[in-house]
């Protein structure tokens, strides 16, 4: 089955760097989340200092590479100031990950 051309948002950019060079964990930080598509560590971006989301999904199969440009291309047009904001989109051998806007202050559940 075909690869899926990657999509890079509007707003957001794809960085000639890799996410390890232009981002690191952030001290302290643990997993904020994980779910069936992938899990979300607080990195911090090596250059500003700014702490961010990134969203790591494994992309196995022609599907699921599907459903992550499926999520990257929603994302690209969601700008609100209410909504989830996505910065960079990095596409690695078997995995791309999202950086996006950190919300803190607990889970939606709460």
């Amino acid at each position: 089955a075909p690869t899926p051309t990657p999509v890079t948002p509007s707003g957001a950019s794809r960085s000639p760097l890799t996410l390890h060079e232009a981002y690191a964990a952030a001290e302290g930080a643990a997993e904020l989340g994980s779910g069936v598509f992938g899990s979300v560590v607080k990195v911090r971006h090596r250059r500003t200092g700014t702490e961010r989301a990134c969203k790591r999904i494994p992309v196995e199969t022609w599907q699921a590479a599907e459903l992550v440009r499926l999520e990257v291309s929603m994302l690209k047009n969601l700008d609100h100031v209410c909504l989830l904001r996505l910065y960079e989109v990095f596409y690695e051998d078997e995995a791309v990950s999202l950086v996006t806007e950190l919300c803190q202050g607990g889970s939606l559940a709460e």
